[in-house]
């Protein structure tokens, strides 16, 4: 017998986990690591998980972080961490 659980948005719910004051923030998780936002470039990361924030801040999947800061000044950008995910499972 097997059993699965789907926690929607997983990458995203393990990087926050130890944040849970952000949950409620503008939050997006980039598909990629990055060393640090001045360095994107035209083939940046994009962004593959957000909170309901940040979606409401008119941030949707497959934007580049440099759209995402052009629409909301508050985001919070966050790489995904495999690390936090394995503890996560």
């Amino acid at each position: 017998m097997f059993a699965v659980i789907y926690i929607s948005n997983f990458h995203l719910q393990a990087a926050l986990r130890l944040e849970p004051e952000l949950h409620s923030r503008p939050v997006v998780l980039l598909a990629e690591n990055i060393s640090h936002v001045s360095h994107f470039t035209p083939r940046a990361s994009r962004i593959s998980q957000l909170t309901p924030a940040a979606r409401a801040s008119g941030i949707s999947p497959g934007m580049t972080p440099v759209q995402a800061m052009a629409r909301c000044r508050e985001i919070i950008i966050r790489s995904r961490s495999p690390a936090q995910e394995q503890a996560a499972t």
